[in-house]
């Protein structure tokens, strides 16, 4: 006589632990989910720079087309004694 197929409501066998139904969340890992942070915070930080640089880009030419010189030093001197 062969054994009857299991069925949903059938009790797991002694050797097979016990699952619930619901997903168990596990405890997360304080380190992994610092490096998860720090990897998206890098992402989002890298997107911005890249986005500035464009702008940067773009003041430039835009500035070379209209004949205004570009002084970065004179930049500094000016927000320095603001």
């Amino acid at each position: 006589m062969r054994p009857r197929p299991a069925r949903a409501t059938d009790p797991p066998p002694a050797n097979q632990p016990h699952r619930s139904r619901k997903t168990e969340a596990k405890p997360a890992d304080p380190a992994r989910v610092e490096v998860e942070r720090l990897r998206r915070a890098n992402e989002r930080l890298a997107k911005r720079l890249a986005q500035a640089e464009k702008i940067i880009e773009i003041q430039g030419k835009v500035s070379e087309l209209l004949g205004l010189p570009l002084d970065p030093a004179s930049d500094d001197e000016q927000s320095a004694s603001s």
